[in-house]
């Protein structure tokens, strides 16, 4: 059975719809996983300084300043990885879906 050429055409569009659907809810879930994450951050660390600002002793004060320094310089180390990672896999989803429908 051969496909004309309109049929051919209306199942690249729908093709490209799909994918353009299919994509676009990828995206929306690595960005909301990306914003729990840096949500998760700030309320850890907003717990962290409660904690140990509390301290009375300056020498213990300092080791846990510089501890919660330790620790936010993590937390943002590791929410920036994800961003970047998502960006790479955006830059890659986006590559093969224009290939794709070209």
């Amino acid at each position: 059975m051969a496909w004309s050429e309109e049929q051919r055409a209306k199942g690249r569009e729908e093709l490209a719809r799909r994918k353009a659907f299919s994509t676009a809810s990828t995206y929306r879930a690595a960005f909301l996983k990306w914003f729990g994450w840096m949500i998760l951050n700030i309320l850890m660390s907003i717990l962290f300084a409660t904690m140990f600002f509390e301290q009375q002793n300056w020498l213990l004060r300092a080791s846990d300043i510089l501890f919660f320094v330790a620790v936010l310089a993590g937390l943002a180390l590791s929410g920036s990885l994800s961003y970047v990672r998502f960006l790479d896999w955006r830059r890659a989803t986006a590559t093969e879906h224009s290939a794709s429908i070209a």
